[in-house]
């Protein structure tokens, strides 16, 4: 005859560390044959504990060096909370976090983004593999490179860019403003600094009193321009 025996989180003795357990039998009702056997049938774990933890497992940050061309290079650590994750969640802070150092490019014509560095799971090898690609000398065809995402009082503010492809090409820009979970919260109209055709913003600086973007026209000119936050809030007042 076959007698299952079940052991859960009523039977754990160690209060601690929660790993011994016991099962009490009820004197006289259950009877154990000689040369009886006793095997596991079926074995429950539940993976509910923290995988990525700075205390216990010192796992929760990594480095890679970022090059900037002219032999100019930045080693950046990417400090994860502890929590249990998975890779695709870990990909997604990397992203986050690259996106906020502005080391990405966005393609102008599906507006997917584009990453450098790629973290998957392979099952055929049951691992995780990292992926690296070289970064271009310059951007590839149909990218375009937004500003840096400045963190305004727990706010994440951009400039992105629509390029209108006519002849000679137009390019605008729009603010966007999101959460630190990188949830857009809201947006401006396409504008445009000057009456130029070709504009490019590169650097974004969000202060209380005045917002300050630097550009360039024709890919020929520095240009810094200051305008009053009250007016630039005033235009971000599209709702996603």
């Amino acid at each position: 005859m076959i007698y299952n025996l079940v052991l859960n989180s009523t039977n754990v003795i160690d209060s601690i560390n929660k790993t011994q357990y016991a099962y009490t039998f009820i004197n006289g009702n259950f009877y154990i044959p000689e040369n009886s056997k006793m095997c596991i049938s079926q074995c429950m774990i539940p993976y509910s504990w923290f995988n990525i933890n700075s205390t216990l497992y010192n796992n929760n940050s990594f480095s890679y060096v970022w090059y900037y061309g002219n032999g100019l290079s930045k080693t950046y650590t990417v400090t994860i909370p502890n929590g249990f994750y998975s890779i695709s969640d870990i990909q997604q802070y990397l992203e986050v976090y690259m996106i906020s150092q502005n080391q990405y490019f966005t393609n102008t014509i599906t507006g997917q983004n584009l990453y450098y560095i790629y973290l998957s799971s392979n099952s055929t090898y049951y691992s995780i593999q990292l992926i690296r690609n070289a970064l271009p000398s310059s951007l590839p065809s149909s990218y375009a490179a937004p500003t840096n995402g400045f963190n305004y009082k727990n706010e994440i503010w951009f400039v992105g860019h629509l390029v209108s492809y006519e002849q000679p090409r137009h390019y605008y820009h729009i603010f966007m403003v999101f959460d630190e979970n990188m949830k857009l919260l809201r947006y401006s109209a396409p504008f445009k600094f000057d009456e130029h055709c070709i504009e490019y913003c590169l650097g974004l600086i969000v202060e209380d009193d005045r917002v300050i973007c630097s550009y360039s026209t024709w890919d020929r000119t520095s240009i810094i321009a200051l305008y009053d936050k009250k007016i630039i809030d005033d235009k971000i007042s599209y709702n996603f």
